[in-house]
């Protein structure tokens, strides 16, 4: 049965392609910027960053094999700096606050700002889960 909204799309896919690339010339003949230059220019920034990280990937290995606290400890020396502060802004605080306001309202708690150890946390965090991967991998240091 035959209903009214029953559209062939044979041939659409063609018809979009076609129309992509006319897109394509027109924004070369408008911008006179080359597509394919472009590309290129995204391809050649793309390899260098994964070479960048790459290169701090081994430098991260090579402090992480190290015996010395000052050269393997930094990592989590600034994690829990990081930790204790949030800690303290997000549970610590709220709750001294609440009880100076009741028992001791001429106490004021100090706060942390917390716009600084944040993003760093966000940094070690994303850290910490490429080394649970390692693990889970069964890359395993001593």
């Amino acid at each position: 049965m035959a209903g009214l909204f029953d559209i062939n799309l044979a041939g659409l896919g063609d018809l979009l392609k076609g129309g992509g690339d006319l897109a394509v010339k027109i924004r070369q003949a408008i911008t006179g910027q080359d597509p394919e230059g472009d590309l290129k220019k995204l391809q050649a920034e793309l390899d260098a960053a994964q070479a960048s990280d790459a290169a701090q990937g081994a430098v991260n290995l090579e402090e992480a094999k190290s015996s010395s606290l000052f050269v393997s400890g930094w990592r989590p020396a600034v994690g829990w700096a990081c930790t204790i502060g949030l800690v303290w802004d997000v549970l610590v605080h709220p709750m001294a606050a609440w009880a100076c306001a009741v028992w001791a309202p001429s106490i004021t708690v100090p706060t942390i700002d917390t716009s600084v150890i944040v993003p760093m946390l966000m940094g070690l965090l994303g850290l910490g889960t490429m080394r649970t991967v390692e693990k889970i991998k069964g890359v395993a240091s001593k």
